[in-house]
């Protein structure tokens, strides 16, 4: 859990323009040891599924199985945009791209 939130960046039409807007996620879950624990138990993947035929559907038991992580992608993303429901997946392909797999499954 980070100490301070992100600055707010400046907003295009209600877009965040800044790609920084998440720039610390990754050292978070990296940081935090059930996420830690999780990628280690997932090989290598930061989000799990209840099953394989509801692989991509957001739903109650998807957000508990995945709670640890999406609550570092909320504590970044609350302070930024609080009126849009959900980051885009392209917005945070980049900072699961910058999780050290090394790091994260010693």
């Amino acid at each position: 859990m980070s100490d301070s939130p992100p600055a707010t960046p400046e907003l295009q039409n209600g877009i965040v323009a800044e790609d920084s807007t998440l720039e610390g996620l990754a050292d978070a879950w990296e940081s935090d040891q059930r996420v830690r624990r999780r990628t280690i138990k997932l090989k290598g993947h930061l989000i799990q599924w209840p099953n394989p035929k509801l692989i991509g559907v957001v739903n109650f038991p998807a957000l508990k199985a995945n709670i640890d992580v999406v609550y570092h992608l909320m504590e970044f993303w609350g302070p930024v945009a609080p009126d849009r429901k959900t980051p885009h997946a392209d917005f945070i392909k980049p900072q699961v791209g910058r999780t050290d797999e090394t790091t994260l499954i010693s």
